[in-house]
């Protein structure tokens, strides 16, 4: 037996399927993750025309079955295409990155309403942010809280005192910081000046409703980027690709 289910909705990407229908993956609201049929999308005159493009956010009505692997979308009306942040190519990349880390890292069919509307409210910031980059270091410190494994870099795991020097370490196993005075025979460390430290406290303990008005002058963008990646591969054990990124410019 059928039932109508409705949800608000980001299409995270879609593949052509026979001659006029896609396959899309949606991140829901109320259903998390999952794949839908839309189907004569390629005909003239489709009322699913120009709604179903990655990062759309949009209303959703699926005619669901659990004997299916696929529901069949029947509706689909836009909330927001975000056109703005659509033709910057230091926004959009950033964007599509984050729908590439929840295609990667959410189950199908896990759903939580309260990181579902997190990520709305960082979309609409990056709309206006000065550093969209920020938006995505950001996005990149609360995916491992809600996965589980929120890092700890207030203090140092063996003497429990704030790193004193210019220079402490991050140990992607332990999640964890360490001291100069204790780093010695510990595995999997990164070396983090104490500044870009400060930068991630910061940035780990501030309201998300307000991370539009985060203001910061000198970024280590990249470097975060690659710590996290790497702290989220090993705790996923997985392998993150985010081809999005590439196309920054």
């Amino acid at each position: 037996m059928s039932e109508l289910l409705k949800s608000d909705a980001l299409v995270l990407d879609s593949i052509r399927w026979k001659d006029s229908s896609k396959i899309i993956t949606l991140f829901s609201r109320e259903y998390g993750i999952i794949k839908v049929i839309a189907r004569g999308v390629f005909r003239n005159k489709s009322a699913f025309a120009g709604k179903l493009e990655s990062l759309n956010r949009v209303e959703i009505v699926i005619n669901s079955r659990s004997s299916r692997s696929l529901q069949i979308l029947t509706e689909a009306d836009v909330i927001d295409s975000y056109n703005a942040i659509r033709p910057d190519m230091q926004r959009l990349p950033y964007a599509l990155a984050i729908l590439e880390l929840v295609r990667q890292t959410i189950r199908e069919s896990h759903s939580d309403t309260i990181f579902y509307d997190f990520i709305i409210v960082l979309l609409d910031a990056m709309k206006t942010s000065q550093t969209p980059a920020i938006m995505f270091i950001y996005f990149l410190l609360k995916l491992v809280s809600f996965l589980g494994f929120r890092p700890n870099i207030d203090e140092c795991q063996v003497c429990d005192k704030k790193p004193s020097s210019d220079i402490a370490y991050f140990s992607l196993e332990k999640g964890t910081l360490f001291c100069e005075e204790c780093a010695e025979g510990a595995t999997m460390l990164r070396k983090i000046k104490s500044d870009d430290l400060d930068l991630l406290r910061k940035l780990q303990n501030f309201p998300h409703r307000k991370i539009a008005e985060f203001e910061v002058n000198d970024l280590p963008a990249q470097y975060f980027i690659d710590l996290l990646i790497d702290y989220l591969n090993f705790h996923t054990e997985t392998n993150i690709t985010l081809k999005s990124l590439s196309m920054l410019i």
